[in-house]
């Protein structure tokens, strides 16, 4: 396997875990909002600016798009939010 292609596997697991965690925090985001929680509300905004600030830094200075990025950017999209509805229900209740 070439370096490149390595290099395009890699961002593809980094992007993975970005949007993981923050469409995890994105959910739980959601139901804090629905339970009028302020202090859950304001830090997981903070999480998700901060989160989504990587990620648009990561891309734009990413010298090519790979499809091995694209899956990994949206399969943890997927995984996050499942993710967070789980970790929501422990920490605000059902």
């Amino acid at each position: 396997m070439t370096k490149v292609a390595l290099n395009n596997i890699r961002e593809g697991f980094i992007l993975f875990g970005a949007q993981m965690t923050s469409f995890a925090v994105i959910a739980i985001n959601y139901r804090a909002v629905a339970q009028a929680n302020y202090l859950w509300s304001v830090l997981t905004d903070i999480v998700v600016a901060s989160i989504s600030y990587f990620v648009i830094q990561r891309i734009s200075k990413s010298k090519c798009s790979s499809v091995a990025q694209w899956i990994g950017f949206t399969i943890g999209s997927a995984v996050g939010t499942a993710i967070g509805i789980l970790i929501s229900k422990i920490i605000l209740g059902s």
